[in-house]
């Protein structure tokens, strides 16, 4: 219960420091409104092609390398996707507003996500299916059928992915700003490095609020052991369906692609061929950079790897914290960081 009360210091720092600041919070109901909006309508549009995606792979037997053409998208950092997007939009000559542009990143991003966890709650129902065809059911009777038992995967899925993307502060940050298209993330930040707010982490503090309040019913909706499923036993494979999938694959990673590597390979004002790789290389602040990411991810894993391997043998202990470890993952990163910001900024640790 220490422990368990140690990890929630963040949360509890947050709620101290943005009490006295509800008032400047209730002026964000529009932002929180587009915030609820755009999390919701992205999440249903990463669930229905997650749900595609599964289907199609399901029937038309796709293996592990076009599975991993699907994922690199995942890989790709949420930031990058949306500068990835915005020189694709340039280079085919479009110009989407901005809440569409984060939409689109956001479904090419997240999608590959919703894939991997609906998959095998997919293949579960796969004997329903024939079952189902056996006996005649077709159209909207058959989607009754099997509905009810894919609800519980759609309900947790759906709220992870909902969770991630109100908390999502890249894509906003590349292609909502320009368009003054603002959500929970980018205007706690923008806050927090206002110059003439009288209290920064006060208001964006506050704007956590609003962030943990969106977030609670998917909090309350998450399930655990996503992937426990066993192997399917699998139709006749459809070349058609493979098709799709790998027609899908290959064109959300070149929206994402194609844009990076143009502005990486030609000059952008005389258009020749001029890789700005070596430039890049060669600059100290890049150097930094390289070097503070690399140390740093490895870090935390070893950490992570140390911190499951001295709790596995208390099973007790680890289902003590469990509840507050899920919280934390699940809550927005826009949340967390602002909380330990004011947990941290007092003491030497902030900043290293």
């Amino acid at each position: 219960m220490a422990l368990a009360g140690v990890l929630a210091l963040p949360l509890l720092a947050l709620l101290s420091r943005a009490l006295g600041h509800l008032a400047e919070a209730g002026e964000a109901w529009d932002v929180a409104l587009n915030s609820l909006a755009l999390s919701a309508l992205g999440t249903l549009l990463t669930l229905g092609l997650g749900l595609a995606l599964g289907w199609a792979a399901l029937l038309g037997g796709v293996g592990r390398s076009l599975e991993g053409v699907l994922l690199l998208g995942y890989f790709i950092p949420p930031f990058v996707t949306g500068m990835g997007v915005l020189f694709s939009m340039e280079l085919l000559g479009l110009r989407l507003p901005g809440a569409l542009a984060i939409l689109l990143a956001w479904t090419l991003h997240y999608t590959p996500l919703a894939y991997v966890l609906l998959k095998p709650a997919l293949g579960n129902l796969l004997p329903s299916l024939r079952v189902a065809r056996v006996h005649g059911v077709l159209g909207g009777k058959r989607v009754r059928v099997l509905f009810p038992p894919l609800l519980p995967a759609l309900l947790a899925v759906g709220g992870a992915l909902y969770l991630a993307l109100l908390g999502n502060f890249g894509v906003p940050a590349v292609l909502g700003l320009p368009d003054r298209v603002y959500v929970l993330p980018t205007l706690a930040y923008a806050r927090l490095l206002s110059p003439v707010a009288q209290d920064p982490l006060g208001e964006a503090a506050a704007l956590g609020l609003w962030l943990a309040l969106l977030a609670l019913p998917a909090v309350l909706l998450a399930r655990s052991a996503l992937l426990e499923a066993r192997e399917p036993l699998l139709p006749p494979p459809k070349p058609l369906y493979r098709l799709l999938f790998a027609l899908y694959a290959l064109t959300a990673l070149a929206l994402v692609l194609l844009g990076l590597l143009r502005e990486a390979l030609q000059n952008p004002y005389t258009g020749r061929w001029d890789p700005a790789f070596t430039q890049a290389l060669g600059l100290p602040l890049v150097q930094k950079g390289l070097r503070n990411s690399l140390l740093l991810a490895l870090g935390a894993t070893g950490l992570l790897l140390l911190l499951a391997l001295a709790l596995r043998p208390f099973p007790r202990l680890l289902k003590g914290i469990r509840g507050v470890l899920d919280i934390h993952y699940l809550l927005p990163g826009t949340l967390l960081g602002v909380s330990l910001i004011l947990l941290l900024a007092p003491t030497p640790l902030y900043g290293t």
